[in-house]
This record gives C-alpha cells, sequence and structure tokens, in this order.
C-alpha cells in the first residue's frame, strides 16, 4: 500500500513538472511587446529581444567610425528600440562582425497631419527620403544599389511609405535595408531592417509580422 501512495506521489509530481514545463514552454513562444516612448507599441517574436542595454557604439560597423571623429557621443544615435536575435552576445566579436537587427524610432510632429500624404505631398517627401538615404551612404563612402519604392499602404490606421535597398560599404560588407516610415494624425514611426543575404529570409519574415502589428496611439 505504501509503495503505491509513493508512486502515486511521484506520478502526480512527474505530472505536475510537465505541465510547468509546458507552461514555461507556452510563455517564451508568446509575443512580447514594446511601448516605444508613449507614441506605439510594437510586438515581436520569440525569437528576437529587446537590447537596448548594449552600448551603441559597439553595434556600428567599424568602417563607418573611423570616418567619425573621437569626441563623436554614440548614445546620440541610439535608436528607441533595438531588436537582436534571442541570446546574442555583445562581447562575441564573431557575432558582432555581421548580425541583423531591428531597430525602431518613433516621435511627434508639430503641425503635421498624416492626411497630408494623400496629396502630392506624399511624392515629394519619398524623394527627400530617397535624397538623404543617398546622402547618408555617400558620407560613409558606402554605395546604395536595388533600389526599390513601393506604393503608398495602410496599416492599423497609419500610411506606410517603405523602401528597399542594398547598402555596401568600403570593406565589400553588403546588407539588405528595409525601412518603413508610418504616420498617423501627428506622430512617425520609422521602422527599419539591416540584414547580411544569409539572414534575410527569415529576418525579411520577422520584419513583415512586426510592421503589420504595430500600433500607433
Amino acid at each position: 500500500m505504501r509503495k503505491n501512495v509513493i508512486f502515486v506521489f511521484v506520478f502526480a509530481a512527474v505530472i505536475w513538472g510537465l505541465v510547468q514545463l509546458h507552461t514555461m514552454s507556452l510563455e517564451d513562444s508568446k509575443d512580447q511587446s514594446f511601448n516605444v516612448k508613449g507614441i506605439a507599441v510594437v510586438s515581436y517574436p520569440a525569437s528576437v529581444e529587446v537590447r537596448n542595454d548594449i552600448p551603441f557604439e559597439l553595434l556600428i560597423n567599424p568602417v563607418d567610425k573611423k570616418l567619425l571623429p573621437d569626441s563623436v557621443d554614440y548614445e546620440k544615435f541610439r535608436p528607441n528600440l533595438i531588436l537582436l536575435k534571442k541570446g546574442f552576445n555583445e562581447k562575441d566579436s564573431i557575432q558582432l562582425k555581421e548580425f541583423p537587427n531591428i531597430i525602431v524610432n518613433a516621435l511627434t510632429i508639430d503641425s503635421f497631419d498624416a492626411s497630408i500624404l494623400e496629396t502630392e505631398y506624399a511624392i515629394s517627401l519619398g524623394k527627400a527620403i530617397h535624397n538623404m538615404i543617398y546622402e547618408n551612404a555617400d558620407r560613409t563612402s558606402s554605395t546604395v544599389s536595388n533600389w526599390n519604392e513601393l506604393p503608398i499602404t495602410q496599416i492599423n490606421g497609419a500610411k506606410v511609405l517603405r523602401f528597399e535597398y542594398k547598402l555596401e560599404s568600403q570593406n565589400k560588407k553588403i546588407l539588405n535595408i528595409i525601412v518603413s516610415y508610418l504616420f498617423k494624425n501627428d506622430k512617425q514611426v520609422e521602422i527599419t531592417l539591416s540584414s547580411p543575404d544569409k539572414d534575410l529570409k527569415e529576418w525579411a519574415s520577422i520584419y513583415d509580422n512586426i510592421l503589420n502589428n504595430v500600433s500607433i496611439d
């Protein structure tokens, strides 16, 4: 009888442990969310994580850093949100050489209304963004290619301008860039993916999922 009681307790403990593991697994697989400056809520899958804790200087291409003055404060350029692969180790020099990432910035624009994008202003804004990207590339002696400007769409009430291109640095490192500007009322949210070719398929899917689920107040 005692053996049976012990067996029952052991069996119950095993089942409880399995239930706990399953629950933990479900929790780990759930999408997480991050509130960006009270302007937008960004949801992201469990395969990536927020890494705003990493000194931003470590994430900048060393070639680009050489073109900047030693006195530059890299933290001034820190995005509002940095998403990296879960478990990314910023102390690993190999991982730092080439890694996909998604960054998000959000701001409120005084005296702006997103409804203006229903006019020809959208065309001039697209040209301005194009010129800005090319000028920034020139400053770092990088080359832009495969430029693609997608038609304006709407996501969750926000108007979206999306651009895709390749960026080649001085050291021949090529990144695939997808950048989307979302406008709603007087709010602007910028979501950018930078990815090497080998990670592009996976991270483009993650990017689209994030983009399609972003909520702007």
